[in-house]
């Protein structure tokens, strides 16, 4: 029986996959700081991707364990260990385990970048490392978001060409069921750089 999470990825599975780097960083990060962004990054990136349906099927057939893909970092762990969720499985591995820890990072870097002390807001700073500021956030951000956007396109063509084994999945959004959004409808007319974009609005000077 798998012990269910509230959500699909955990901290650690974010930089098992390399987003943040396992070591040595691992042992000075403290994976409390992802945690508060975990919820919240799939609310706003998994589920509409997804739909609630297969999200929350996802969820109660993950194993409760961390799934890793990484020998480097210790023995195979599959994220959906019964046969006949292997479905369920190629869409975590091929897809869904790198996206969704890009999108924690996406969300949490405001707040890894800037943090919040009992004197109000600060910018970290540690032994081995010079904080490079909000600027570089923004950077980073941007690349983020392109990568996101390029990646969730390719999870939709996935979904759509699979949903026969993801039965979960709306079809109504693919556009061979004719009734598929555009890219337009999606968003509702806003471009991307509009869509939920931290950092990105050139008319935020956080700097």
């Amino acid at each position: 029986m798998n012990i269910q999470t509230p959500t699909l990825i955990q901290a650690q599975e974010v930089w098992n996959g390399g987003v943040i780097k396992s070591t040595p960083m691992n042992t000075r990060f403290d994976s409390s700081l992802l945690n508060p962004h975990i919820m919240d990054a799939e609310a706003g990136h998994v589920i509409p991707l997804l739909g609630a349906l297969l999200y929350e099927t996802m969820i109660s057939k993950k194993a409760g364990t961390v799934s890793n893909y990484n020998m480097v970092l210790g023995p195979i762990q599959k994220a959906f260990t019964e046969v006949a969720d292997a479905a369920y499985e190629a869409l975590w591995y091929r897809h869904l385990n790198t996206y969704i820890a890009w999108c924690v990072y996406y969300e949490a870097l405001p707040f890894l970048t800037i943090q919040t002390g009992v004197n109000g807001t600060f910018i970290t700073q540690t032994e081995y490392s010079q904080n490079p500021g909000v600027s570089a956030a923004k950077y980073l951000q941007d690349n983020v978001k392109r990568r996101l956007v390029i990646m969730r396109e390719t999870i939709e063509s996935y979904l759509c060409a699979n949903s026969a084994d993801l039965p979960e999945y709306d079809t109504s959004k693919c556009p061979q069921s004719g009734t598929g959004c555009s890219k337009e409808e999606k968003t509702n007319g806003k471009s991307m750089s509009q869509f939920g974009m931290y950092y990105v609005n050139n008319n935020n000077n956080l700097d």
